[in-house]
């Protein structure tokens, strides 16, 4: 008797104990604390993406504020706008000397402002072109709810300046009416070679995407005996026509020959606003006349817009 007075209340606790464990399992893992749970987790990692969202894309009042602060008599001014659009860590796209514009930075010369409409999804979008210690660069702006911000900036060069850039971005239609592209001319080379091309830019998800290329000249060395061998080149230069019906295509044709440039290398005025005068800068070999020699041969490719891969693709 005494070992069973001992032993029921003992069960009694133990199995009290047992079942409100169990149900409290029950509770925590159950579906719905579970679906409650992921919730508010995904709930954060949205605050959390949003947060970094906003903190990556500054917002500017207009793209006129813009050139205010470039183009700004005060050179703290210049240099803090300089250091936000062209030195963030994974920029590929522009050449900016900050060593050589630390001190005193230039300020943005022959500014022009042009709106453009690259997404038929967006309200509008600006381009702000101007001269930067001799460099082409541009500056594309986004207007959305809370303001204006910078979706890319872009420079003509790569490893070589080049002095025939007039053309070095163009806006141009080519896969939807009312929609433009961008024409980015791309330059490399050195003593003796030398190439160029159009790269296609295509607002796709807020960014500016390459989706095709045109190529433009590439001349190379060719090997010979003769006096003045440094001057004979082999030239490849490609003419494109636009095709607007759908799908749009590209038709390239290039042609292949061997060229002997001058030694002559001409001059180029331009116009410059910082000091409202006329400058004069020689040009590179590549910009000198040449004659032909031989004829090599001629062939013709044809870029279709391929609209599953969003991007030009040899047809």
């Amino acid at each position: 008797m005494k070992a069973l007075k001992w032993f029921y209340p003992r069960l009694l606790t133990f199995s009290i104990c047992f079942t409100l464990g169990t149900l409290a399992v029950v509770i925590v893992f159950s579906p719905s604390s579970s679906k409650e749970t992921n919730l508010s987790s995904q709930l954060i990692v949205n605050q959390q993406v949003a947060k970094q969202s906003e903190q990556s894309f500054k917002t500017y009042p207009s793209p006129e504020f813009i050139i205010e602060q470039i183009t700004s008599n005060e050179p703290i001014i210049r240099r803090n706008i300089y250091k936000e659009l062209f030195l963030k860590p994974t920029k590929t796209t522009t050449y900016y000397d900050f060593e050589r514009d630390l001190d005193y930075p230039e300020r943005a010369d022959n500014v022009k402002l042009n709106y453009v409409n690259l997404n038929k999804y967006s309200p509008k979008e600006a381009i702000i072109t101007f001269n930067h210690l001799r460099v082409h660069t541009a500056i594309v702006m986004q207007k959305q709810q809370a303001g204006w911000i910078v979706i890319e900036t872009l420079s003509a060069l790569e490893q070589m300046p080049d002095t025939k850039l007039e053309d070095w971005l163009q806006p141009i239609s080519l896969v939807e009416t009312n929609v433009s592209e961008l024409l980015l001319k791309k330059v490399t080379g050195d003593n003796s070679s030398y190439y160029s091309e159009f790269g296609i830019l295509k607002l796709i998800n807020g960014q500016l995407v390459q989706v095709g290329t045109i190529p433009i000249e590439t001349i190379k060395p060719q090997i010979n005996n003769l006096p003045n061998w440094q001057n004979i080149k082999s030239l490849n230069s490609t003419t494109y026509q636009i095709s607007t019906k759908l799908p749009t295509t590209i038709t390239l044709r290039s042609t292949r020959s061997i060229v002997e440039y001058n030694n002559t290398i001409p001059q180029y005025s331009y116009w410059s606003d910082i000091d409202n005068s006329t400058h004069t800068y020689k040009g590179s070999w590549h910009n000198s006349s040449y004659k032909m020699l031989n004829f090599i041969e001629q062939h013709q490719n044809v870029l279709e817009w391929d609209n599953q891969q969003q991007r030009f693709v040899i047809k």
